[in-house]
């Protein structure tokens, strides 16, 4: 669900309510009364950040929220700290060539703020060495086990993340609602993409937050207009985060 605009503007500006009614392998719990928790996020080189904590541990952890992570993963160094034992291993692919080598931790819980998710099949992956030196420290990323069973509400001017239990979300008056295609984990919305001096093209576009790309589609390389490269940090995350695992 997208609020309405006028014109375009920067996701930054937006806020993001996201509702997959989809089968969801997770058990997804708000504590709260309200059935809603609001949780204060944190703002890296690599994207929004939840706090976490995993395990019996005391210890919080920071999570990437990614809706492009079809899986939930963890650094392999975190989880030995942790005391999280795999019992099985496999593998994630991501943007580009090849496939990253991840042990597999079954029925692990996830706990943010007022939020419980459990049966978590939970990856571990050594993560990028770049990510060592975010501030805040990035112990993983976490997606879909988390949106597919509850309503995710993403403010970006307050970095806020609500979670809300389906039953008790009421869409607000403004909000447009645009139907999803899930696939694999991965949530696409249909939409045309105008470029100059090209016919406009009808799509499918991956929704992701942990990508710093507005819109990313090849035929923006073919537009008569002016290019300029941009930077994408996230892209180093994409490539353990996995679009593909087995």
């Amino acid at each position: 669900m997208w609020p309405r605009t006028g014109r375009g503007t920067a996701l930054a500006d937006l806020a993001l309510w996201l509702l997959l009614a989809v089968a969801c392998s997770t058990d997804v719990r708000v504590d709260h009364a309200a059935a809603a928790s609001e949780i204060a996020l944190r703002q890296s080189a690599s994207g929004l950040l939840v706090p976490a904590r995993l395990g019996d541990g005391p210890d919080t952890v920071w999570l990437i929220l990614d809706s492009g992570a079809s899986r939930t993963l963890l650094d392999r160094s975190i989880a030995a700290r942790l005391n999280l034992h795999a019992t099985s291993r496999g593998t994630i692919s991501g943007v580009g060539t090849g496939t990253t080598p991840v042990d597999i931790v079954p029925n692990a819980t996830v706990e943010l703020p007022g939020v419980r998710v459990a049966h978590v099949a939970l990856r571990l992956a050594a993560l990028p060495g770049a990510l060592q030196t975010d501030e805040p420290h990035v112990a993983g990323i976490v997606g879909y086990d988390l949106l597919c069973g509850s309503v995710v509400t993403i403010d970006y001017r307050r970095h806020r993340l609500t979670v809300t239990a389906p039953a008790a979300f009421h869409p607000p008056v403004e909000a447009d609602i645009l139907p999803l295609t899930i696939r694999g984990g991965w949530s696409f919305v249909h939409g045309t993409l105008k470029v100059p001096g090209q016919s406009p093209v009808e799509d499918e576009f991956l929704l992701d937050t942990g990508s710093e790309d507005f819109v990313n589609h090849p035929i923006i390389q073919k537009s008569t207009g002016v290019i300029r490269p941009t930077p994408n940090r996230c892209r180093r995350v994409r490539r353990v985060a996995g679009r593909r695992d087995r």
